[in-house]
């Protein structure tokens, strides 16, 4: 990209003897060489020709003493990395007389090329890109009536430039870190340094946080430090390192160690260099607001001294707990853009080093986690959901789904020369940078870039997205079990070979094979999985479809709990196998699976009983309740069930009013398989009514529920009518 002033100079041009063709020549475009002198040649001085041997020569320049020259432009500010579109630019030249038909055009910089086409009146300027080395750079271009003639325009050229180093080059990282940046946030928010980096590598806005504990930022660094979950490495919650286990040692303490390079940190939150990170592992260190330790680290930056570098700035997490982690806050929104303004600063500061022409730099930028209204620490999307960028000219240039910032372990190794081996036992994989072999077999890129995808390259002829559905599915056997979470995995690793009907065509699947322990109708839905879900059934893995649901309420609404999750119902002989996918709606929209089963037979026979008329005969909170019924009138989530006995034979009025949540309410068969009637908002406000005739000693099954989910304290109300 360039950035132009737009500042007018007129030059008057002087007289005397140069080396312009007769005005009936053509001129030549800029690339064909015969009336641009580009590069580093110098002019002589003017009046060093001999008047009459030029003359002689058919050599006398035929543009007047008194010709003017506008050039609109006097400067130009270049920003490239190697991968960018090369900078160019086609200035305006206004010459007066038509007789000055060439200029004479040199540059004092082998990266700039530059020529004049007074055909059309312009000024051609271009990059060349395989002159350039990383660093700062000013190149001057001078313009000229011939080339024996004094400078009449000068173009000042500054060119920003990272690209591959000099030789083998010394490979040097610089992680960012902003914290309490939710994905969507940064979206929205006006970032052009952190989209630069985005452009200039590999970017992720699906990216997840670690996902064994919650959203503490301790536990966040420390598994971005470790490369590992929080149950490996100890650390939970903010303020508590007794649990924490070195075993699992930093990216500093493993560059140090192992390969002796010196690393340096500046940090907002103290206890990153308090707590965090191992004593001996830095070779500087500095903490103060977030503009104090950008300065210190520019500085450092500048010096040359480490080759690891990490900063970490808190601005945007203090906003979002001061004024709500809202995408739409523009408090919130502005300490990102502050933020951006200093990702920015530290780039610089890298072109600036004394060496940078020789070194090999990547740039990570990560965060913690996200938040919601003015906190964080739970376990759900909007706290996880984070954006992870690499960027560099080392890096592959592509958009992907998923990611986790656990990655930036292995990847800041991986790029400092020491390859992640299976013995550090890490829970990131390496993101944005090319592989030795193609790590994954099903994720439609070219990993090790060798010009061969997934299972067309040799490196995955073992691997399970290239081997018979017969050899990978099942994936897991569940045997006959029941209830809340059966079943959950992460996605990492899962491949992406079966679909159902209703959806999964791209993504990923983990199948399992569960078998009925009853002959009865059974709940399965994947409540409280981590992304957007689709749930299928077969008979075998190539078998017949039995079910298959996307959306469990039949669309994404966002406003509630269960939004993206998925529910099936079947009925099955007792000892009877069926094949379950837990699918991905799109690739890479799932970082965790869960399976929940129920036996609605057996939940409707285990319910509490109940057979009073009146007011509040029966309450409760629906919150930590199962999912299990569908009824037929609205969407039924965390459903509490009452068996119920009539005292008389006559027709009863079943309501929810007093509930404080917006109920649906259902009547069904006392083994819970036969609806017999259903209601959503009968009653005021977003209560529930259902009028019903029973016998006598008859047993029905009442079922009280919240609306898509929805939870709360409800009560139900029996009324005998007349």
């Amino acid at each position: 990209m360039s950035t132009i002033s737009r500042d007018a100079i007129v030059i008057t041009l002087l007289g005397g003897l140069g080396a312009c063709a007769s005005p009936e020549a053509p001129s030549l475009p800029v690339d064909a060489g015969a009336t641009v002198d580009s590069g580093t040649t110098s002019a002589p001085e003017a009046g060093t020709l001999d008047a009459a041997t030029a003359e002689d020569a058919g050599l006398v320049n035929p543009c007047p003493e008194t010709a003017t020259l506008e050039v609109t432009e006097s400067s130009l500010v270049w920003d490239w990395w190697l991968g960018d579109e090369l900078p160019q630019a086609q200035l305006a030249l206004v010459v007066s007389d038509p007789l000055c038909t060439e200029l004479s055009v040199s540059t004092n910089a082998a990266w700039l090329v530059a020529g004049a086409d007074t055909a059309t009146n312009s000024l051609f300027i271009r990059l060349k890109s395989e002159a350039v080395v990383s660093g700062l750079h000013e190149g001057l271009i001078e313009l000229r009536t011939a080339l024996d003639r004094p400078v009449l325009a000068t173009i000042q050229v500054e060119l920003k430039a990272l690209t591959h180093a000099r030789g083998e080059g010394r490979r040097h990282v610089l992680v960012i870190g902003m914290d309490g940046v939710r994905a969507d946030a940064l979206r929205l928010a006006d970032t052009p340094q952190i989209d630069a980096l985005a452009a200039r590598g590999t970017s992720s806005y699906t990216a997840s946080t670690q996902l064994s504990a919650g959203t503490a930022s301790a536990a966040g660094w420390h598994s971005i430090f470790t490369g590992a979950e929080p149950s490996k490495h100890g650390v939970t919650v903010n303020g508590y390192y007794r649990q924490l286990d070195r075993d699992y040692p930093t990216f500093f303490e493993r560059a140090a160690r192992d390969l002796e390079l010196r690393a340096a940190v500046s940090a907002h939150w103290a206890p990153i260099l308090d707590q965090h990170i191992e004593e001996d592992a830095l070779h500087f260190g500095s903490r103060g607001t977030d503009q104090e330790v950008t300065d210190a680290m520019a500085e450092h930056l500048r010096s040359g001294e480490s080759q690891l570098h990490f900063v970490h700035l808190d601005d945007v997490d203090h906003s979002g707990h001061a004024s709500g982690f809202d995408p739409y806050n523009e408090r919130y929104l502005r300490a990102i853009r502050g933020n951006d303004v200093m990702v920015g600063t530290l780039v610089s500061a890298i072109l600036d080093r004394p060496d940078v022409a020789d070194e090999n730099w990547l740039v990570i930028w990560v965060t913690d986690h996200g938040g919601s209204g003015r906190d964080h620490g739970d376990q759900i999307v909007t706290h996880q959901r984070i954006a992870l960028i690499t960027s560099g000219p080392s890096a592959i240039r592509r958009s992907v789904e998923g990611g986790n910032h656990m990655d930036v372990h292995p990847t800041v190794m991986q790029h400092l020369g020491l390859s992640p081996d299976e013995s550090w036992d890490l829970d990131g994989s390496i993101f944005g940078l090319p592989l030795l072999t193609e790590a994954n077999c099903s994720d439609g890129r070219d990993d090790d870039q060798d010009g061969q995808i997934d299972c067309d390259d040799p490196d995955c002829s073992d691997a399970e997205a290239c081997l018979p559905i017969g050899d990978i599915c099942p994936s897991e056997r569940v045997g006959q079990r029941l209830e809340w979470a059966i079943y959950t995995a992460g996605m990492q690793g899962a491949v992406a070979r079966l679909s159902g009907t209703c959806g999964g065509l791209e993504g990923r699947e983990r199948t399992l094979l569960w078998r009925a322990p009853y002959t009865s109708r059974y709940t399965f839905n994947t409540i409280s999985s981590r992304g957007n879900t689709v749930l299928w059934a077969r008979s075998e893995c190539e078998g017949q479809e039995l079910a298959c649901n996307d959306e469990l309420y039949g669309d994404a609404r966002m406003d509630v709990p269960y939004n993206t999750q998925s529910l099936i119902q079947l009925d099955l002989n007792q000892g009877q196998q069926i094949i379950l996918g837990l699918d991905e709606a799109a690739r890479n929209s799932v970082d965790q699976v869960t399976l929940n089963v129920y036996d609605l037979g057996l939940a409707c026979s285990e319910a509490s009983t109940l057979s009073q008329v009146g007011v509040a005969v029966a309450r409760g909170n629906n919150d930590a309740q199962a999912t299990r019924l569908t009824p037929s009138c609205a969407g039924m989530g965390r459903d509490h069930i009452i068996l119920w006995t009539a005292p008389a034979s006559a027709t009863y009025r079943f309501d929810t009013q007093g509930s404080g949540l917006d109920t649906v309410l259902a009547l069904y068969s006392s083994d819970c398989l036969n609806e017999l009637a259903c209601n959503d908002d009968g009653g005021q406000g977003y209560t529930s009514v259902v009028e019903y005739a029973v016998n006598e000693g008859d047993q029905i099954a009442i079922v009280v529920g919240g609306f898509r989910g929805r939870n709360g304290l409800w009560e139900l109300n029996i009324t005998e009518l007349d």
